[in-house]
């Protein structure tokens, strides 16, 4: 080979070199980019963790005010039908009075009608 030659091929070598160089230095840059991408997934990853953790927290915290509701409801529930019951019993035991009251009031009516009639007067005194 002559020298001309061998300066062409040298030349055919460098452009080959570089075009190696240039398509290496993309690879790099793809890997790069790939770490990058890498990178920014783990960190969405974990926000996603941490974001679920804290839905799921937000859930049991509903969850329990839910059960407290319940049983605050429930509580009331009670206490009304305990007033309703209580209202009935003194409802019931004024009806009883009542009746006590008209037992009275009839039996003094008789008494008082036995007595003027024992006094032979119609207006019941004792003459």
């Amino acid at each position: 080979m002559t020298k001309a030659e061998l300066e062409l091929r040298v030349q055919e070598l460098e452009r080959e070199l570089q075009m190696r160089v240039q398509e290496l230095e993309k690879k790099l840059e793809e890997a790069s980019r790939y770490k990058e991408f890498k990178k920014r997934n783990e960190e969405l990853t974990q926000q996603l963790y941490d974001k679920n953790k804290s839905f799921k927290t937000l859930e049991q915290t509903i969850q329990s005010k839910d059960e407290t509701f319940t049983k605050m409801n429930q509580s009331y529930n009670q206490l009304a039908s305990l007033f309703d019951e209580y209202i009935k019993g003194f409802e019931d035991s004024i009806e009883t009075q009542k009746l006590f009251l008209r037992n009275n009031l009839r039996s003094q009516e008789l008494l008082n009608a036995k007595i003027k009639k024992f006094n032979g007067s119609k207006e019941g005194g004792t003459e």
